[in-house]
């Protein structure tokens, strides 16, 4: 849950406006939204070297093989180069 400035949740609409805009001000070329948070902290988590099985219960994913792509991916490219297309 996200809070606003007035300490009330703020609705899912909200933050996908507010995660829409902030993109297009940080120049990013395709829609975000708000599961890319989601792809995004396993990417940075596996890159820091993170194993599957801690993604998993972190990310809240019922089978291991969801986590363990984020780790293939970093092995595979290299943690300093990550396939952001994979996010949209």
């Amino acid at each position: 849950m996200f809070i606003s400035e007035r300490k009330a949740p703020l609705s899912a609409a909200a933050v996908r406006k507010i995660l829409a805009r902030a993109g297009k001000l940080g120049g990013i070329p395709f829609p975000v939204h708000p599961h890319q948070l989601r792809h995004a902290t396993g990417y940075m988590l596996a890159s820091q070297g993170i194993d599957a099985r801690t993604l998993q219960r972190y990310l809240g994913h019922k089978k291991a093989t969801y986590a363990a792509s984020y780790v293939a991916q970093v092995e595979a490219e290299g943690s300093a180069a990550i396939d952001c297309s994979v996010l949209t």
